[in-house]
């Protein structure tokens, strides 16, 4: 009897524990998220998603990396004087119980010196490092070029 009582407590410390870390790595999802396909020769792309904060707190991230791009910004398009200027965005927060979009024209993540070409069908991996040192990671399918996050036409935009 005693045997079972101490592998029903270590069952129950298991489960507690893949709780704690599933609810701690629940409190933010990524969406819709995609790549641009690059024609060959090209050193720079862009990478798209949603960020939706499961919680009560802003969540504020810093940085982006990948193990196949050399570098990887946050980077926003900004109108200055009829002219649209790019520039790189040192974090980006995400409202409480709210969302963030990387969307073409506006935020983005930009990959630059890209060795090879994003082709339709493969993937990469980014890593979005939150202020708190914590860690997102995400794997990012690459699109053709005309791919829309989100199918307007399917909620009533189009």
């Amino acid at each position: 009897m005693q045997l079972t009582h101490r592998y029903f407590r270590l069952l129950v410390v298991f489960f507690g524990i893949f709780f704690v870390e599933f609810t701690s790595a629940a409190d933010i999802s990524v969406m819709h998220a995609y790549a641009r396909a690059t024609p060959p020769g090209v050193k720079t792309g862009a990478a798209y998603m949603q960020l939706r904060n499961h919680t009560g707190s802003e969540i504020t991230f810093v940085s982006v990396q990948s193990k196949q791009v050399p570098t990887v910004e946050f980077h926003h398009h900004r109108n200055v004087n009829g002219t649209m200027h790019m520039e790189k965005v040192d974090k980006i927060l995400v409202p409480a119980n709210g969302e963030f979009r990387f969307e073409p024209g506006q935020y983005h993540i930009m990959l630059m010196g890209l060795t090879a070409p994003l082709v339709v069908g493969d993937k990469i991996g980014l890593q979005l490092k939150r202020a708190n040192g914590e860690t997102v990671d995400v794997v990012v399918p690459i699109k053709a070029v005309g791919h829309e996050m989100i199918d307007h036409k399917a909620h009533g935009a189009g």
